[in-house]
């Protein structure tokens, strides 16, 4: 049965298409598809094989891959099922069902779909086909030649991938997607000047762009250019404080010598701090840190936090800082925390060691609290 695909049913499978897991599917799982469809009854039709084969007995990695291209075509993209779920030899026959199926198409965005599913399912040469012909039936929709970049990518074809970024540019020069992809392709290839001109150009437009962000502090770190790099590891930290990338952000950040932003263990909890903006003068920066740090606290049932603050030659001004902190905090975690909050303060620097060796920190914060003790069954005593 052929029906006209609803918006609604379009924005679902798009959704569902972006939440696809992104771990490796099974090298041979396009031959466990279509055996798994090929041992149906021939009689029944294409939607009940299809409901049938997507039933939770069904195991999940299965599944995922084609559930894609099974929603693209049940949703009626003007496509019959029985013609891609094929009788035969399973492999062979659904990559030639594919390829007409590709081929008779004339709606773009059922091409786009298709691809997606067909990239998603470990197909990327079906998929390339996919975008190529969506393309073809639309050639200004900039999505489609960097979704070929991408079908490139998983193909290990890299100069095809940059040719489809910049011919997406090239249709749409603000496309952000496709100038930020431009980029890591550049910098892996080790163009390292051109990809952090086109970082700083997507940064130019989007500020916090995660990943125009960390990848240009990456290249001014490998460039050498220590100051500029320092102020670059700080400005992402800025705006992202937590996973993997903020850690290694952090370690790039000590290894030149900048120990402006640091992480504190508290209790279960590793809360990164920007140290300058806490020990800095009351206003909104130090309150924006003081309220990240409350939030991280919220979190935990602590039975006691402790700030320590250093300041080299003046212990009134560490004094006078380590109550504001205190006050602060106090109000904005009120009745939510029971803990007591200690402070302690010191008219001379911080000694820590990093990598072996000792730094000294003119002026600093310590923070560190214990949980509060449980029983067996978890409750606080």
């Amino acid at each position: 049965m052929e029906h006209e695909p609803r918006p609604d049913d379009l924005e679902n499978l798009e959704k569902r298409l972006r939440d696809l897991p992104g771990e490796q599917p099974p090298p041979d799982l396009r031959y466990r598809i279509m055996t798994r469809i090929h041992r149906k009854n021939e009689q029944e039709t294409g939607w009940q094989r299809l409901v049938d084969w997507l039933s939770p007995k069904t195991g999940d990695m299965i599944r995922w891959g084609a559930l894609a291209i099974g929603m693209a075509i049940a949703f009626g993209l003007g496509i019959q099922l029985d013609r891609l779920f094929v009788t035969g030899q399973p492999a062979d026959r659904a990559a030639t069902a594919i390829e007409q199926l590709i081929d008779s198409t004339r709606d773009s965005q059922a091409c786009y779909l298709l691809g997606r599913g067909l990239l998603a399912a470990g197909q990327p040469n079906e998929a390339l086909a996919a975008f190529r012909r969506a393309a073809i039936l639309d050639p200004d929709n900039p999505n489609y030649p960097l979704w070929r970049g991408a079908a490139y990518y998983a193909m290990g074809q890299r100069d095809e991938e940059q040719k489809s970024y910049r011919e997406a540019l090239s249709r749409r020069p603000d496309f952000l997607p496709a100038r930020i992809n431009l980029a890591n392709v550049l910098l892996e290839d080790r163009r390292l000047t051109e990809a952090e001109q086109i970082y700083e150009q997507v940064l130019q437009r989007e500020p916090s762009d995660r990943t125009a962000l960390y990848n240009r502090a990456l290249i001014l770190h490998m460039q050498g250019k220590k100051e500029e790099a320092r102020q670059a590891w700080r400005r992402y930290l800025y705006h992202y404080r937590t996973g993997r990338a903020a850690t290694r952000a952090l370690s790039h950040l000590h290894q030149l010598g900048d120990f402006s932003f640091r992480a504190y263990q508290i209790g279960y909890r590793r809360i990164i701090l920007d140290q300058d903006l806490l020990l800095g003068p009351p206003g909104p920066d130090r309150t924006r840190e003081i309220n990240y740090l409350a939030r991280g606290l919220r979190r935990l049932n602590l039975n006691e936090i402790n700030l320590v603050v250093f300041r080299e030659n003046n212990g009134k001004q560490a004094h006078r800082t380590a109550r504001e902190l205190r006050d602060e905090l106090e109000k904005l975690l009120g009745s939510r925390h029971p803990g007591t909050i200690r402070i302690s303060w010191f008219g001379e620097p911080e000694t820590l060691n990093f990598a072996g060796r000792d730094i000294r920190l003119d002026n600093s914060v310590l923070i560190f609290g214990s949980l509060a003790p449980t029983n067996r069954k978890g409750a606080t005593i």
